[in-house]
């Protein structure tokens, strides 16, 4: 095992005895942007954003930028029990905004209960794939269809991001679920969108629902 120093990276560790040599690196660049960072596959890269925070990458690829994150980016939404209506639900899709509480326990992501939304940071290396998780359970208008679906802050929804389900007589109690896997950049924000067949506008309440994203690489 030797250390050394290159390309401004310091604690650059070899670790012998592998066909590839893997290393393991530290320093405050982002080894996936631009040129990426030259390293055998299998090597770790420990990195630290000057911004209070750290991130490790390991090397999974032959190209320079073929590095993915390790306990990335993660943080959500979510009721319990909740009471507050939402009216005039119709066909065009409009921001849910039944969440009460912010998990409280979030890394890199900012979960803005202000604005019923979930931001990724606009510091690197927050672009990626991210497993989105969203489920509720809520009553409402009878005989009537509600859809919900993820929205990003351009207003366009994501592909393979929805749900649908009609209440039926009084009292029921409707629930509905997706998960979802998507790639976004740096400083992108989501939120649920809500619709229903109803031309009128229909009234529904969320009591209980959970909004998560949560970094993939």
């Amino acid at each position: 095992m030797s250390s050394a120093r290159r390309g401004g990276v310091d604690n650059v560790v070899l670790l012998s005895g592998g066909a590839g040599n893997p290393q393991v690196f530290a320093g405050t660049a982002d080894p996936t942007v631009g040129g990426g960072f030259a390293a055998p596959e299998g090597s770790i890269y420990m990195g630290y954003n000057g911004a209070g925070s750290g991130q490790v990458w390991t090397k999974r690829g032959a190209s320079n930028t073929d590095w993915q994150i390790m306990g990335g980016n993660f943080g959500g939404l979510y009721v319990d029990n909740g009471g507050t209506a939402q009216n005039n639900i119709t066909g065009t899709p409009v921001k849910m905004t039944g969440f009460a509480s912010a998990y409280g326990t979030a890394q890199g992501i900012i979960e803005d209960i202000a604005n019923d939304q979930l931001v990724l940071p606009a510091t690197s290396p927050s672009a990626g794939l991210y497993l989105t998780m969203f489920q509720c359970s809520f009553d409402g208008q009878i005989n009537t269809t509600f859809e919900f679906s993820l929205y990003d802050n351009f207003g366009n929804p994501q592909a393979g991001h929805r749900c649908r389900r009609k209440l039926g007589v009084g009292g029921d109690i409707g629930s509905c679920s997706f998960l979802g896997v998507g790639g976004y950049v740096q400083g992108q924000s989501f939120e649920i969108r809500v619709e229903s067949d109803d031309g009128g506008g229909a009234s529904f309440t969320p009591r209980w629902a959970q909004f998560y994203m949560l970094q993939l690489k």
